[in-house]
This record gives C-alpha cells, sequence and structure tokens, in this order.
C-alpha cells in the first residue's frame, strides 16, 4: 500500500481514481439507494461520506469536501501579511508602519501583480473560479456580438472580494477600488454598497486614508527641503461640483472650491539658471526694444515642429484605422525617438514627485 501511495508501483494512483469515477458514472443506482437521489448532481452538503452508497456521489462528495479544505487553508493564507495585502488606512496600537496606505502603494499596485499574488498563494482557489466561468463554447447562450468580459479580472475581483471578507486586514484592493471611487466623486450610497458586498471600504475609511497619505507627503516634503533638495512647484485653484443626492431640508448642490500644488523634485539641473542677476541687467538696459518679429522667428526650431505636427497627425489616424497602428506603430515609435525626442529622460530614471 505505502509503495503504490507514493509512486513506486504502477498504475499512479491517479489513474485507479479516474478508472474508478468513469466506471461510477454508468452504474445505475439501486432502487433501495435513498442516501442521494439520482437525479441531483452527486453532492451532499450534510450526508457523511461512509454512509453514502453508490460510488459516484461518494466520490464526488469527499472530493468536494477535500476540495474545500484546500481553499479554507488557501484564504487563510492570502489573509496573512506576507502576501502584501494588508493594507490600513491611519495608524493603531495594533497597525505596523509598514501596512500604513501610502501613494507609493496605490500607483505600484496592479492587476497583473494582485494575479500573481493569488496564482502563488491561492491556485485551488484560482482554477476552481476560472472553471466555474469557463463556457461551452460549442453552444450559443445568446447575443455573440456583446462584449466578452475578461475572464481573469472577472475572477481576480472576486478572489479580492472574498479574501477581504475573511479578514478586513487584507484591504488593499478595496481600499485602492474606494480611492477610484472618491476620485471619480461616486456618491456615497455606491459606497455603502460596496463596502457591503466587500468590494470596497467605507466612505469614512477612505476618507481618512486620503488625509493621513496628505500628512504623510506633506511631512516627506518638509523632510526633503530640511536636507538641501530643491523642488518645483505647480499649484492651481481647484473646483468640482457637488451635486445634491439626498434631497432634505438644507441640503443643495454647491460648487466645492479648493487649492491644490505638486511638488517635483529639480535634478540635473545648472544652478545658474535660476541666477535673476542676467535676467535683472537685461530689464535695466531696457533690450526688450530691440526684439523683432524675426529674431523671435529665428528661436523657433521649424524643422522640430514639422516633425511634432507629422507624428500628431499620424496618432489621430492610427486611433481611427486600427489597421494603420497594427502595421506601423514600431516605424512611429522609432521617428519619434530620432525626430521628435530632443532631450529624452533617462529610462531608468523616476521623477520624485510630491
Amino acid at each position: 500500500v505505502t509503495s503504490m501511495l507514493n509512486g513506486q508501483t504502477k498504475p499512479y494512483l491517479g489513474t485507479i481514481l479516474q478508472l474508478l469515477q468513469q466506471n461510477a458514472n454508468v452504474v445505475k443506482f439501486l432502487a433501495s439507494d435513498t442516501t442521494i437521489s439520482p437525479g441531483s448532481n452527486m453532492f451532499s452538503q450534510s450526508t457523511p461520506v461512509p454512509d453514502i452508497k453508490h460510488a459516484h456521489p461518494a466520490m464526488t462528495t469527499w472530493a468536494a469536501r477535500l476540495v474545500s479544505e484546500v481553499v479554507n487553508r488557501e484564504g487563510g493564507i492570502m489573509t496573512q501579511k506576507s502576501t502584501g495585502l494588508h493594507s490600513r488606512a491611519q495608524m493603531s496600537k495594533a497597525t505596523r508602519i509598514d501596512e500604513l496606505i501610502s501613494w507609493d502603494t496605490v500607483s505600484m499596485l496592479s492587476l497583473k501583480h494582485l494575479e500573481e499574488t493569488t496564482e502563488e498563494h491561492a491556485p485551488a482557489m484560482s482554477y476552481i473560479l476560472k472553471a466555474y466561468t469557463r463556457k461551452d463554447t460549442s453552444r450559443n447562450y445568446g447575443n455573440s456580438s456583446a462584449p466578452e468580459r475578461e475572464t481573469a479580472v472577472v475572477c481576480l475581483n472576486a478572489m479580492m472580494a472574498l479574501t477581504f471578507l475573511r479578514s478586513n486586514r487584507a484591504s488593499l484592493y478595496p481600499l485602492c477600488r474606494g480611492i477610484w471611487l472618491f476620485a471619480i466623486k461616486g456618491p456615497r450610497t455606491l459606497f455603502r454598497v460596496e463596502s457591503r458586498i466587500a468590494q470596497s471600504v467605507a466612505y469614512s475609511t477612505v476618507y481618512t486614508a486620503l488625509g493621513e497619505m496628505g500628512k504623510k507627503k506633506r511631512k516627506e516634503l518638509q523632510e526633503a527641503i530640511s536636507a538641501g533638495e530643491h523642488f518645483n512647484t505647480v499649484t492651481d485653484n481647484i473646483q468640482t461640483w457637488y451635486k445634491r443626492r439626498v434631497h432634505r431640508i438644507g441640503r443643495e448642490s454647491q460648487e466645492l472650491k479648493g487649492f491644490a500644488g505638486t511638488a517635483i523634485k529639480l535634478e540635473d539641473y545648472d544652478p545658474e539658471a535660476f541666477n535673476l542677476k542676467e535676467l535683472l541687467e537685461r530689464q535695466r538696459k531696457q533690450e526688450r526694444k530691440t526684439l523683432t518679429t524675426e529674431m523671435i522667428l529665428d528661436d523657433i526650431d521649424t524643422d522640430h515642429l514639422d516633425h511634432v505636427a507629422t507624428v500628431e497627425f499620424l496618432e489621430v489616424l492610427f486611433g481611427f484605422v486600427p489597421q494603420l497602428a497594427a502595421l506601423y506603430r514600431e516605424c512611429l515609435d522609432d521617428y519619434i525617438k530620432a525626430h521628435v525626442t530632443k532631450d529624452p529622460i533617462p529610462e531608468t530614471r523616476r521623477t520624485k514627485i510630491l
């Protein structure tokens, strides 16, 4: 028996199990067998496996319960911190600093990374979800012209919701989804619904997370400036229309106004570019009165403008004719590198933006 179980003898146990299942499918039920109805799906949630008479439902029930134990263990693994799915909106006594949500964490989140995480830590559950959504291509299920939903994305979304349902600490995906809902001005009713079905977190959690993330970025900027780093700031007034969705006394639609800013770290620049001495000297000499139209035109790189105009025209053309994009996209990219890009930023550089 030991030799058969560890694979030292042939046929292997897998072959024997397949033969048992195939033969059990064709064996008729006894008239006295009432443990499972022959017209059912051969699975029982309550009947103990030893009490099931027929081999087909017995093997099906045993296999289903075994798989349920496997996916239950995978669910415990998916909620562990090592998967990288832990994320908290604010600090507490039980929160680790590396679990606190940040803009870096949000910007690095990708469906591909989440899919790799689920395939690594919950392969059985991933397989089951994809098997559940697999369609029978031999049958027509209605309108064949309808857009096909991407199975991997739908299964991954369900996987993240189930993981968040099991442990609210595994909230990276729901929290990022909540931030996206906030960005598109989703109504609070949508937050409540999405939170109930484990697709997102509550509105208050998202609001708290954004506040904590903003404080963290301000602290980073203060520390960087204190360390002697220089930043270029871009500021602007911002407005958004807050539409009244709940018709109550005192509620009205209004325009919310604010002030936003972005700080970009300066790299590889000449400090003399910020020296105002030469500019002030030119202003003192009033040399502007000698400026002519010809001087302005001479400063314009017309050849480069022609290249840019060509690229913009082709980009629009490719957008309306996808067949051209498939044939000439690579050629256009080479053209851009050769004629349009003057001073390209190194591909390995990542600009620090706060």
